[in-house]
């Protein structure tokens, strides 16, 4: 069955960082977004696909060192007025089939 899954990612007034979320095989990135102090990311997944893929997720800061890997997307950015910080969000995944 097709669903929508949110899965967090790092607080929205900490620094840079790295994150990496499991999701089902296939799944499609959907929205990076915030939701009240997490930064999050919603998929459609197939809650039937047992096997994982990981999707690293990195939170660059405007003016930081983009210390991400090579062949990383961009996703969005991230403004988070209530802090003054803006966010730069990149993923890698090793999985290209979409739901």
């Amino acid at each position: 069955m097709k669903s929508i899954y949110k899965y967090k990612l790092g607080y929205a007034g900490q620094g840079d960082s790295v994150i990496t979320v499991e999701v089902p095989k296939g799944s499609r990135l959907l929205k990076v977004g915030r939701q009240y102090e997490r930064i999050c990311v919603w998929f459609i997944v197939d809650t039937d696909i047992t096997d994982k893929v990981p999707y690293t997720f990195f939170q660059i800061g405007t003016g930081h060192p983009l210390n991400i890997i090579e062949d990383a997307q961009y996703v969005d950015t991230i403004i988070c007025e209530d802090y003054g910080l803006v966010w730069s969000i990149f993923e890698h995944h090793e999985d290209s089939s979409g739901v």
